[in-house]
């Protein structure tokens, strides 16, 4: 009898490690996705913060009202955005800069068409950016989903067996199985 017990005794700890491993994988996957939640809310919100000076310069050029865009505080946003801008082409960055900086009536001033265009191209580039980050956030939630199934699917066998040999070993009476399953 006792070397039956030391047996299931045993057994009892190797899957209550295991449990406790699976567990904490959990954690930890959860832990990841809050991070990569945090990231995807501060990029998704940089992202809409750019979008919003470019919507407002193709509305105020659209109704012909440039000049008083340019010094609206918009202006001033949207200059920085496009200062930050890693992937623009440095003549079109040169050509907002100037715009923004010296007005729509400034003899150097790009016609409004020019910018307009440009500004249209920006929009599509942020907008494909928000686009990018959604589906990498979807995929993220997927994958943790997943991940999270997995170890679900993995626990339930794991518990089922260690309150089977519990009970076996007569440690554990009917009423106590659900203190185990906190475990």
């Amino acid at each position: 009898m006792l070397f039956r017990s030391v047996g299931l005794d045993s057994e009892i700890a190797n899957h209550q490690a295991d449990q406790d491993a699976a567990k904490t994988a959990m954690a930890e996957a959860t832990a990841l996705r809050e991070q990569e939640k945090a990231e995807f809310d501060s990029a998704l919100a940089e992202e809409q913060a750019e979008l919003t000076p470019i919507n407002d310069a193709l509305a105020a050029l659209e109704k012909g009202m440039g000049a008083s865009f340019i010094q609206s505080s918009s202006a001033q946003v949207l200059k920085k955005v496009v200062q930050a801008q890693n992937n623009m082409n440095d003549g079109d960055r040169s050509e907002l800069v100037a715009f923004l900086a010296d007005g729509a009536d400034s003899e150097y001033a790009p016609a409004n068409s020019e910018i307009i265009g440009i500004l249209k191209t920006l929009k599509d580039e942020v907008t494909a950016d928000i686009a990018d980050l959604n589906k990498a956030e979807e995929a993220s939630i997927k994958s943790y989903d997943g991940a999270m199934a997995a170890k679900k699917q993995e626990l339930a066998p794991i518990q089922a067996m260690i309150e089977e040999k519990l009970s076996r070993a007569g440690e554990i009476p009917e009423i106590g199985r659900a203190s185990c399953r906190e475990r």
